[in-house]
């Protein structure tokens, strides 16, 4: 038959696709220690790329747009 022509479990139970996508509730979770050294990595690794975002340089034209601000601070 059709996926498209089943009809809804009337027991009230997710569709096939649903169910893949939901948690296994008998799937160990990671334990402290592993979750820790993921979310070690995970910092390491935003501290890597904001770093590199601060080391470039700021656009030609915004350079020029913050100079014209200060100078029209200084005129007030």
């Amino acid at each position: 038959m059709p996926q498209h022509d089943r009809q809804p479990d009337p027991k009230g139970a997710a569709p096939a696709s649903q169910a893949a996508m939901q948690p296994d509730a008998g799937a160990s979770r990671p334990r402290s220690k592993d979750k820790s050294v993921v979310e070690q990595q995970i910092n390491e690794n935003l501290r890597r790329i904001y770093q590199q975002k601060l080391e470039e340089a700021v656009p030609d034209h915004l350079q020029a747009l913050l100079e014209r601000l200060k100078e029209q601070d200084r005129l007030k």
